[in-house]
């Protein structure tokens, strides 16, 4: 499972800097297959690593503070552990983390990372108001869509899945740029994660079945799709 439109695209041989993980590859699917294997101990490790490997893609920590993903899933995987959120705050990361860290806090939204983040003495951006929730919060950016996929990596709660499935557009047109942009967003990703992952090809199916036309075309089109790319063929 990716998390959606994120700026990781890890490859190549080079180890992360922490021996936590062996390779970029296997940091990809610590934070991917994160709901399927929940490991919140390496939540420092990542973190350390992220900070290594981001800038060899056009990256940092700092900068996925302002974007959707990543920091809606440690946000997620911080509110389950209790033990991550004490491992964070005794490690010394780097001031861009630290930043990073205060909008994961802050959805997190849990007592011991409330109290973490008034500790961390770092206040995220939108501080003044309450954390969103991106089940119910509109879909209506690209970035939404990247937070909706990264919570599901981080729980595997379909409802996220279906959130998604909710910003695809009526149907093949979309004439609000807006709209279009999340749309498009939530097509390419729907495609690319049913692919790889047969529980979110599953939301899909359900999904198209019980859709009014022409919305059951868009999903059955995402449904081929998806199918054709597993080589399971291009049947609905």
């Amino acid at each position: 499972m990716l998390i959606a439109m994120t700026v990781l695209a890890l490859s190549g041989a080079a180890a992360p800097a922490d021996r936590s993980f062996a390779s970029p590859s296997d940091l990809q699917r610590w934070l991917t297959d994160y709901h399927r294997r929940p490991r919140p101990e390496l939540v420092v490790a990542a973190l350390v690593a992220l900070e290594t490997e981001l800038p060899r893609h056009g990256s940092t920590l700092e900068a996925q503070a302002a974007r959707g993903g990543m920091r809606s899933f440690f946000g997620l995987v911080l509110a389950k552990s209790p033990a991550a959120v004490r491992a964070v705050e005794q490690h010394d990361f780097e001031p861009g983390t630290r930043r990073f860290l205060a909008e994961a806090l802050w959805r997190c939204g849990t007592t011991p990372c409330t109290a973490a983040l008034a500790r961390l003495r770092v206040e995220p951006a939108a501080s003044a108001t309450p954390a969103p929730d991106v089940r119910v919060a509109p879909v209506d950016t690209a970035a939404a869509v990247d937070d909706l996929w990264a919570s599901y990596s981080a729980t595997g709660d379909t409802v996220y899945v279906e959130r998604v499935i909710d910003a695809l557009p009526p149907s093949a047109e979309v004439s609000d740029p807006p709209r279009a942009i999340a749309a498009g967003a939530a097509l390419w990703s729907l495609v690319s994660n049913a692919a790889q992952d047969g529980d979110v090809l599953a939301v899909c199916v359900a999904a198209a079945r019980r859709a009014d036309p022409p919305r059951r075309a868009v999903l059955e089109d995402v449904v081929r799709r998806a199918r054709l790319a597993r080589g399971d063929g291009p049947g609905f």
